[in-house]
């Protein structure tokens, strides 16, 4: 039992660690950026390969290559496996599927509408689906915290879709253990 406690933890420190790499490689790339339009583009950019990776890690069959799907179809295909399993990340996923969406349309929005200014209500729409982690950040420090609101939630996101990819490898290599165990 003490054993399993140890590994357990130890892989939770693995987690934090992976986690904690990933999103200081986002914020050495797109922190240091001032124009939000550029941080939403970068970030939407990270997500997508990270999306990406993350339905290779799930083995979800696209019948093509995952690069050519767009965000939105990406998001399907991890909706449809949520809708077609039902492995305990699937609640993760289910909750992250929102954020997901709203991030693209926001990201939609400025690409495709000249007129489009990204302001601190299109945040909110994405934030909206981080809960109270959201709203604790953005009034941590006073109201004028845009571009941080909008990193916040960007980087939560990258977090949570790590946490989930993390999470199921580590099944895998339980599973592969099993199986030569045997």
């Amino acid at each position: 039992m003490k054993q399993e406690e140890d590994e357990k933890r130890e892989e939770n420190r693995e987690l934090a660690n992976l986690i904690d790499k990933v999103v200081l490689g986002f914020n050495s790339v797109v922190a240091k950026e001032n124009d939000l339009s550029t941080i939403l583009l970068k970030g939407h950019l990270f997500l997508e390969n990270f999306l990406e990776e993350l339905i290779a890690t799930l083995d979800i069959n696209i019948g093509m290559a995952v690069h050519k799907l767009t965000f939105a179809e990406k998001i399907e295909k991890l909706r449809s496996y949520v809708e077609k399993t039902t492995a305990y990340l699937c609640v993760d996923i289910r909750n992250l599927l929102p954020l997901l969406s709203a991030i693209n349309q926001i990201r939609n929005d400025l690409a495709h509408d000249y007129n489009f200014s990204l302001s601190e209500a299109n945040i909110d729409k994405i934030g909206v689906n981080l809960g109270s982690k959201y709203i604790l950040n953005k009034y941590t420090e006073g109201r004028d915290r845009t571009k941080e609101n909008l990193l916040f939630c960007l980087r939560t996101t990258i977090s949570d879709v790590g946490r989930i990819m993390y999470c199921k490898i580590c099944d895998l290599k339980r599973e592969k253990e099993i199986k030569e165990a045997k």
